[in-house]
Parts: structure tokens; sequence; C-alpha cells
């Protein structure tokens, strides 16, 4: 199923730093390959907009540090390798180990044709 949403579905290990799975509508939204995602786990943070990019990677890593909050909601602008720009809604899940410590992250993004 996942394999065939037009949503990407993605599944990111923490420590260390890994994808362990994108759907491949990634492709279609981010107009890059999937594999180049496995390779560089930072990629999607690459192709944010700049005028995005402090604000959702601040965000991201207040909801990882953070002890009570599980869940992720935002929107941002990406910028795809032929320059094009498109609005992503993005959805995560937090998942922590019997510690409470942060171990995985997962979710859904979307492209969103009209932002909030």
């Amino acid at each position: 199923m996942a394999d065939t949403i037009p949503e990407v579905i993605w599944i990111t290990a923490l420590e260390p730093e890994r994808v362990l799975y994108t759907s491949p509508s990634f492709e279609r939204i981010w107009g890059l390959k999937v594999e180049e995602l496995y390779r560089n786990p930072r990629l999607w943070t690459e192709t944010i907009h700049p005028e995005d990019r402090d604000r959702v990677i601040s965000t991201f890593s207040e909801w990882i540090a953070g002890a009570e909050i599980n869940y992720h909601d935002v929107e941002y602008r990406i910028v795809r390798p032929d320059g094009t720009i498109r609005w992503i809604h993005e959805r995560g899940v937090l998942t922590r180990d019997k510690n409470g410590r942060p171990i995985e992250v997962s979710g859904i993004s979307r492209r969103d044709h009209f932002p909030r």
C-alpha cells in the first residue's frame, strides 16, 4: 500500500541517523531519487526553502528534544532540483525506547496545494 499512495511515508532512525524507509512518492514530489535520501539522510533539510529552513529545523529539533510531545505537524516549502517550489504538509510521530529516549521518527508528507 505504501508504494502506491500519493503521500510520502517515511521512517528515520535517530542514532545513528539513517533513513529506514521512504515511499516512492518522494521521487514524484521532491524530484529526487529515494536512493539519494538513503545515502544522505539530511537531504530533506537541504531541499527546504531557505526562508523556511531555520524554522523547520528548529521545530524538528525541539520536537525530538522534548519530553512531552510525540506528534509533529508542520508546513513548509521545498525547492526541487528544477527550481520549482512546492508546499509540503508533514505529520510525524516520535517513537521512544522504554527509558523515554527518542529512537525513531515516522510520518507522512504530502504536497499541499493550498497552504494555510
